[in-house]
């Protein structure tokens, strides 16, 4: 987009101060994209490990406890 932006000094309307502080502006957006992505990668990451737990099965334990009260 920023190339789109023609310089003063090639006959445009933008300064390079102005250009600059543009990419100051987007850069510090992109910044905040990736860091949203990585908590979002975080956060599905635990409802995963969350839904892993609850998917175990529960008759497993219970045979065991079974087994070892009956011995």
């Amino acid at each position: 987009m920023l190339k789109s932006c023609p310089l003063f000094s090639n006959g445009g309307n933008y300064s390079d101060h102005e250009i600059e502080w543009y990419r100051t502006q987007m850069s510090e957006i992109d910044q905040l994209f990736i860091t949203m992505a990585e908590k979002r990668k975080a956060h599905i990451s635990d409802i995963q490990s969350q839904i892993d737990k609850l998917r175990k099965d529960p008759s497993t334990e219970f045979n065991l406890a079974y087994v070892d009260s009956i011995k």
